[in-house]
Parts: C-alpha cells; structure tokens; sequence
C-alpha cells in the first residue's frame, strides 16, 4: 500500500464502512474478493506487531483514483458568512473540503463527528489541502 507502513492487517469490525467508491453505497462483505481493488481508511492507533494492526474504518471497492469517493471523517466544521458552503476539516488535519448544495443539499446539516464519502477532482498543495467537493454522502 502507500503510505508510511507498506503492509497493514486492517480489521474490519461491525462499526467498518463497506463501502462502493463510486457511489457510497454499502456494500456486503461477500462483494469483497481476492484480487479487488480495494482504499482502507484505518485507525493510526496500530499494533507494534509486523505487520501493524489497525481498525478499519472504511473499505472502499474500487482503485483509489479522482472518480472514487474518499472517506473522510469530520473533525471540524465552519459554516460561511454567507451560508452558501460549509468548510470541513477532516480529524487529521490534512485536507479541508468546501461543501456547497450542489454537492449535498443538506450540507447544513453536516457536523464534527459525522462520516462521509467524498469525491473531488483537485486539491491545492498547501497544509492542509483545500478542495472543492464535487459530491458529498454523508454515511
């Protein structure tokens, strides 16, 4: 995989998401076979075991490129002046997303704790990344 351990035994519990990347649908366990495609979203609370072992937040069928949904869990949310958008920031703190009625009629309603599934084609090079949602399921 990517990321800073190549190798990690995700596992999957009844809170994981089994999720479709391209729509956000759930999916079951059974959809989920050797050789798919799969993104894992998991807890960095990890085992010092080799491999490390961490909760799975979400799997997510499908490859991990700009047409998949990514998982994003909510640490913080910041409704504009306007109330036209909300900002999100996810809880590590790497990526912000701008969430508009086109991409959720109901973003209002989004809040700091929720899950979701978003879709967005770029994001900017600065810490934290900021971008423009294109589609947002709130899980």
């Amino acid at each position: 995989g990517e990321g800073h351990h190549n190798l990690v035994a995700a596992v999957v519990t009844e809170n994981t998401y089994l999720l479709n990347g391209k729509n956000g649908k759930a999916k079951k366990l059974s959809s989920f076979k050797v050789g798919k495609e799969v993104a894992v979203y998991y807890s960095p609370k990890m085992t010092r075991s080799i491999p490390p072992q961490a909760e799975a937040y979400a799997v997510v069928l499908g490859d991990n490129s700009e047409k998949m949904g990514k998982f994003f869990k909510v640490e913080e949310v910041n409704m504009s002046e306007d109330k036209t958008y909300v900002s999100v920031i996810n809880t590590n703190e790497s990526l912000i997303a701008t969430v508009d009625k086109k991409a959720n009629k109901n973003f209002a309603e989004i809040k700091a704790g929720d899950n979701l599934m978003v879709w967005y084609d770029m994001m900017t090079m600065s810490l934290p990344a900021r971008t423009n949602a294109n589609k947002v399921v709130v899980l």
